[in-house]
């Protein structure tokens, strides 16, 4: 359950924020972010959390602009035509994840680990709709954010 809630998050961070999105070129054209924008999802029994990080010469506008898309998204839409590219992405880039020994490798025992079977993942992300992101939108608590920022001596 963790692993799909997990990936539930990679597709809506990706939908709001991914290399494709509006706003990630919009980052990019304000000079907020550079080319090493990362975001990560990680879950437990008991918590979860969001992570975002860039180099940035502008970092408390990162961290408003992160803030005000979180936001957003709570009033949001999804376009079906977005997220359906958004799972068919998701679904190949599986599939061809599947054909790197490596890659199977390092995953297999991470799945395994969170009680799922890795090849049932494209089954798992078939079971995403617009409505279960929707719910995960839900768990987003903009009252618990924190803000880290080092900064070069």
């Amino acid at each position: 359950e963790n692993l799909l809630l997990e990936v539930k998050f990679k597709i809506l961070l990706e939908f709001l924020l991914g290399s494709m999105s509006d706003s990630y070129q919009e980052m990019l054209d304000k000079e907020i972010i550079g080319n090493n924008f990362r975001y990560s999802i990680k879950l437990d029994e008991k918590s979860a959390f969001l992570k975002f990080s860039t180099d940035s010469k502008k970092p408390l506008e990162f961290k408003e602009y992160i803030y005000n898309k979180l936001k957003e998204l709570k009033t949001m839409e999804i376009d079906s035509n977005n997220f359906d590219s958004l799972k068919r992405a998701f679904r190949g880039v599986i599939l061809m994840s599947l054909n790197d020994i490596e890659y199977i490798g390092i995953t297999y025992p991470e799945y395994y680990f969170k009680n799922c079977d890795l090849y049932k993942s494209i089954e798992m992300i078939d079971s995403i709709d617009i409505d279960s992101l929707n719910e995960v939108i839900e768990l987003i608590d903009l009252n618990q954010i924190s803000t880290f920022l080092i900064e070069k001596k």
